[in-house]
This record gives C-alpha cells, sequence and structure tokens, in this order.
C-alpha cells in the first residue's frame, strides 16, 4: 500500500485469522524514516503489533481507504 487511511485487513482466507490486520502505508511504519511520531499515535496495544503495508491476493479490504500498487500477479503474488 503507498497510501491510505485507517486500512484493515480480513486475511482469514488465507491464514484462518479471524482477527482484522491494519495496514499502513511504508512510508509510516515503524522505523521508517518519515514515520515522525506514528508509533504513539497508534492506539492500545496496536503499536505492538505487527503493522505492514502489504495487501495479499485473496483478502478482503473492511475499513479505510487505500492506494496500492501491484508488483506482481499469479504465481509469484
Amino acid at each position: 500500500m503507498i497510501s491510505g487511511s485507517e486500512v484493515k485487513m480480513d486475511e482469514s482466507a488465507m491464514t484462518g485469522e479471524s482477527d482484522h490486520l491494519r495496514k499502513m502505508p511504508f512510508d509510516r511504519l515503524p522505523g521508517s524514516n518519515t514515520m515522525g511520531n506514528m508509533t504513539s499515535s497508534l492506539q492500545g496495544g496496536e503499536a505492538k503489533k505487527k503493522v505492514n503495508p502489504f495487501l495479499v491476493s485473496g483478502t478482503k479490504v473492511v475499513d479505510g481507504t487505500g492506494v496500492m500498487l501491484v508488483l506482481t500477479v499469479g504465481e509469484n503474488t
């Protein structure tokens, strides 16, 4: 995901987990140079959860809006 706001994904088809996973644009991830104060803006224990920018084929967006860049399709996803 290259930009977006409050994106949550249902990856249960891939993982079997029923929790919705928060996604964040790459440049806002903890540890990126342009992160600013992102860790403190995450609520509760969410700062400790793994947050990543990757949207996986076969999963569903359940909340938020975003723009993604598709790098590969088919067997390479």
